[in-house]
């Protein structure tokens, strides 16, 4: 399956992102990206996670050497009677309970996940299947072995993104019951190296799958508030609405501190 790109800038992708991708076709796809003449080709990987496989570029214009984008190293089984825990580190990749959509079995098993000094670990959690009380996932930070909670993800679960405080973060599975076999349980997720987690006064999605269109409120003499995600790049079909109400006998006074958009509007209502 070749893919040529000849536009000036676009968006390319594997199969049925960002669900998993069909192992039979995933050796078969072939972008070829022809830049405007005059201009060099940047490629940036927004999100990357891949299981055993790696994505090559190639310049094959310029005759440079193909460079390998990998995925991160793994060590240990996820053995839920044994509370097993998993090490991984890297730039990023999927995980799951074994045998997942099947049920794993009863017990306990962890992913302890860490990345470069300086960066953070972004978690998502993409699909989780049993009784919500009796088949979760909860996510700690754990960088210099002080343990915070950052959530609990179980089916039905409004918040499926999960953002480290430092390089070190520890997914922990719980399944409280036996289930006859082929019966649904368990999790897919992904992890990956962050430069920057969302400030705490970001807007956000309200329920997985589907992006923000809520209105946040805000009360108070003074407040902040900022785009999705911010500062990191929000995505497409994104509706942040703010409705601020200042103190009766106040005016309301907008400062932007940083202003940085695509071609989109910023509308203020009074």
């Amino acid at each position: 399956m070749n893919i040529v790109l000849r536009n000036a800038s676009g968006v390319f992708q594997s199969p049925w992102y960002p669900h998993r991708y069909p192992y039979e076709l995933i050796n078969k796809c072939h972008w070829k990206i022809i830049a405007p003449k005059g201009k060099v080709v940047r490629i940036e990987f927004l999100s990357f996670r891949i299981c055993d496989n790696y994505a090559q570029i190639t310049d094959r214009i310029n005759g440079l050497n193909s460079r390998i984008v990998k995925i991160s190293v793994s060590s240990g089984t996820c053995i839920l009677n044994e509370s097993s825990t998993v090490h991984m580190a890297g730039e990023g990749r999927s995980f799951s309970t074994p045998g997942y959509p099947s049920h794993p079995g009863k017990g306990t098993c962890s992913w302890n996940i860490t990345v470069s000094p300086g960066e953070f670990v972004k978690v998502t959690f993409w699909e989780m299947e049993g009784s919500s009380n009796q088949n979760y996932a909860e996510v700690y930070d754990v960088t210099n072995s002080r343990w915070k909670s950052l959530g609990t993800f179980a089916r039905h679960s409004r918040v499926n993104e999960f953002y480290s405080i430092g390089n070190n973060v520890l997914v922990e599975f719980t399944s409280r019951y036996l289930a006859w076999p082929g019966w649904p349980g368990g999790f897919i997720a992904s992890y990956e190296a962050v430069k920057a987690a969302p400030a705490r006064y970001s807007c956000s999605k309200p329920t997985p799958n589907w992006w923000s269109k809520n209105v946040v409120t805000l009360h108070g003499y003074n407040g902040e508030f900022a785009s999705f995600g911010y500062p990191l790049p929000y995505p497409n079909d994104v509706k942040c609405s703010w409705e601020i109400k200042a103190p009766l006998g106040y005016v309301i006074q907008l400062t932007f501190h940083s202003f940085h958009l695509q071609p989109d509007v910023v509308r203020l209502l009074g």
